[in-house]
């Protein structure tokens, strides 16, 4: 999983108050990558893996945190679209917290392709 080339673009941080936006790279395996050129709606095939690592500025040379996203076989996770969340420590030596619910992905049924600018 490499990222794409471009620039490092701040996202809303809806979970920490004390700053506005945070900054980092996405990733996709081959699997995920593959559904998100698609057009349309992304229906990631299972297998599919997601990471978003989180970096206090856009200087930053290491994340404080990545959040990695994996669909699972078919019934792992209904309510969240078969998709698992993990927390893990910047320096990814553990999984700060495991679950099958998302705040910002549970119950939706699909991921909107993400814009060209978003896919690193």
């Amino acid at each position: 999983m490499s990222p794409a080339p471009g620039a490092a673009r701040p996202a809303p941080d809806k979970t920490d108050n004390a700053h506005a936006f945070t900054f980092g790279f996405a990733y996709a395996n081959d699997i995920a990558r593959g559904a998100m050129l698609s057009t349309g709606l992304v229906r990631f095939p299972t297998g599919s893996i997601l990471v978003r690592e989180k970096l206090l500025t856009p200087t930053a040379s290491k994340p404080s945190v990545l959040v990695a996203m994996i669909k699972r076989e078919k019934g792992f996770n209904p309510k969240a679209n078969d998709w698992e969340f993990l927390t893990v420590s910047g320096d990814l030596k553990k999984i700060e917290k495991r679950e099958k619910e998302n705040a910002d992905q549970a119950g939706r049924r699909e991921i909107p392709t993400p814009s060209k600018t978003q896919q690193h």
